[in-house]
């Protein structure tokens, strides 16, 4: 296992790790990995291989230890993750595991001096036959049976080169390895994993001098640098001309391999100042394409002096081909984890049914800071403090609990989003994150439940707590800014802004079992329910007095 380290002025070391040692990494002299980064403390973490595995531990640091994006405290390492210490970053690169992929190097370089042999007829054959194979894979594939597809595609793709099998050793050469390259790579379901492996196959076999993989985005119609070899992302991110547009938008609008031998020759792109500052390159620019549609491209770099060919296009894209393919699968496990991540965070504050509608959208959920109309709601106990001081500590929670659980179903039910319990108040709103045109009918409705339900355990809260419980209720409508809040560690869906302050003064107003609601919800809901205007009253923040209304149960 190697690890590369990148400061942050894009200065590159590499390190061989040895598994009989333990690794220290931090800003100090003393560390047996220095990392140059005035964020990192001095002993920031420790390496150490345990269990068959390499395994990365925080030290207690100031900033933290992140793994993939993934604030850590210890653990396993696997090929290609990015440990993130202060500004610096660190590379695992297991190059065994490359070369257990390729089970023969001599085939390579047999595959590599024999171009011309690539343009056999049987080969053509079994390129296309490849090519329909991974077709019925990646159309019979999900989450559900992904490995059992995995497992028949790979025997049936046995099957085809024992079928295919030939006296010719360059044939079957090729057909060994291309068979190598679809088989590993069907198998992994890390994106950045599998596009690293990909590019590293792509460098071993047609000795490229610079090369990556780019994602295409079909929202902002651009390609996107993911990984690279022989440069590098953060020059891509300051100096896009180091990979010429003119030729991905020609790859894009005619569908298949860009064989380009010189660059200073090639007619088709004479005009494009992007390529004809490249000097004298050989480009060879093969699309990543899948059932889906357009994923991305390989963009490889050679010296016009050794340039590609049109066995090397035939080749690279039978291999395009398979990394399409588990591009797609790739990306359809990690939107099916995705869903169930957000699933998991939001059934806390959403209903079930909600949480379905909202799921089964077009992808348009939005959940980052966004402005939005909602309807606020809080309801709190009357008298709380008075009554708390009447029980004994767990018959407060009892009864907390046993409140609030209604509460939430109420809310769930009217397809609210239950936002907060503050002590012994619930915040909830209406119109967020899926929108409806009766929010405010909807907020006011749970309002009324709330209250009646409350009334009718009257009997219930005095036999066993011996108190009496009342709530009042506040509601506005107006913007708010919803949204994730937090941290990376916690983050919550909330709202914030005086839509949400003005709410919480409408509860303080109201009295036993009353609700009050300002102008903007009286407005919305005077044909649905019976409002009495109350006198107008100031509250804190606010120049001009409020207009309310009781609503009348």
């Amino acid at each position: 296992m190697n690890i590369t380290i990148v400061n942050s002025n894009r200065e590159f070391n590499t390190v061989e790790l040895d598994e009989t040692k333990e690794y220290t990494l931090g800003r100090s002299p003393e560390c047996s990995v220095m990392v140059k980064s005035t964020i990192a403390s001095r002993l920031h973490a420790r390496l150490f291989f345990r269990d068959g595995s390499w395994r990365v531990s925080d030290n207690q640091s100031t900033n933290g230890t992140w793994l993939n994006g993934k604030k850590i405290r210890e653990s396993a390492i696997a090929n290609y993750d990015v440990v993130r210490i202060g500004d610096v970053l660190v590379e695992f690169n297991d190059e065994e595991l490359l070369q257990s992929i390729i089970v023969n190097k001599s085939e390579i370089s047999e595959y590599t001096s024999e171009k011309a042999a690539a343009q056999n007829l049987v080969l053509n054959e079994f390129s296309v036959k490849v090519g329909e194979l991974l077709k019925d894979f990646n159309e019979k594939t999900n989450e559900r049976n992904f490995r059992e597809e995995t497992a028949r595609f790979q025997t049936r793709l046995t099957e085809m080169v024992n079928s295919y099998a030939s006296d010719n050793a360059r044939i079957n050469s090729e057909m060994k390895i291309l068979f190598e390259l679809t088989k590993s790579i069907s198998e992994i379901l890390n994106l950045k994993q599998l596009l690293n492996i990909a590019l590293d196959l792509v460098h071993q076999i047609k000795k490229v001098d610079r090369g990556l993989v780019l994602l295409y985005e079909k929202k902002s119609d651009r390609f996107v640098p993911y990984v690279a070899r022989k440069m590098s992302l953060s020059d891509l991110k300051v100096d896009e001309n180091l990979v010429s547009k003119s030729i991905l938008a020609y790859m894009k609008n005619n569908p298949g391999p860009v064989l380009i031998k010189n660059s200073l020759m090639d007619e088709r792109f004479a005009s494009a100042e992007s390529v004809v500052a490249l000097s004298a390159k050989s480009i060879l620019c093969i699309p990543l394409v899948s059932q889906q549609g357009l994923q991305g491209s390989f963009y490889l770099e050679k010296d016009a002096a050794q340039p590609f060919d049109e066995s090397d296009a035939e080749f690279l894209k039978n291999f395009a081909s398979a990394v399409s393919v588990a591009v797609e699968n790739t990306k359809l496990i990690m939107a099916i984890k995705r869903e169930r991540s957000i699933r998991n965070n939001m059934e806390r504050y959403l209903s079930p049914n909600l949480i379905d509608q909202l799921t089964q959208t077009s992808g348009e959920l939005k959940l980052d800071g966004e402005k939005r109309e909602i309807s606020v709601m809080f309801a709190d106990i009357k008298n709380f403090t008075k009554m708390s001081e009447q029980l004994k500590v767990e018959e407060v929670f009892s009864m907390l609990n046993k409140t609030f659980s209604e509460i939430t179903q109420i809310i769930f039910k009217h397809d609210g989003t239950l936002d907060k319990f503050i002590g012994d108040a619930v915040m909830a709103f209406f119109g967020a994150p899926m929108k409806h045109d009766d929010d405010p009918v909807r907020s006011v409705m749970t309002a009324v439940e709330i209250i009646e339900t409350v009334k009718r355990m009257a009997d219930e809260y005095r036999s066993e707590f011996g108190v009496e419980v009342s709530f009042s209720i506040g509601i506005n409508t107006g913007e708010a800014i919803v949204g994730n809040v937090g941290s990376l560690d916690r983050m919550e869906y909330t709202a914030i802004g005086d839509t949400v302050n003005l709410a919480a003064r409408l509860q303080a107003k109201a009295g036993y079992n009353e609700i009050v609601i300002n102008e903007s919800v009286y407005n919305l809901v005077k044909d649905r329910f019976r409002c009495e205007p109350l006198p107008p009253f100031f509250v804190k923040g606010k120049e001009q007095a409020i207009n309310a209304y009781l609503i009348i149960i």
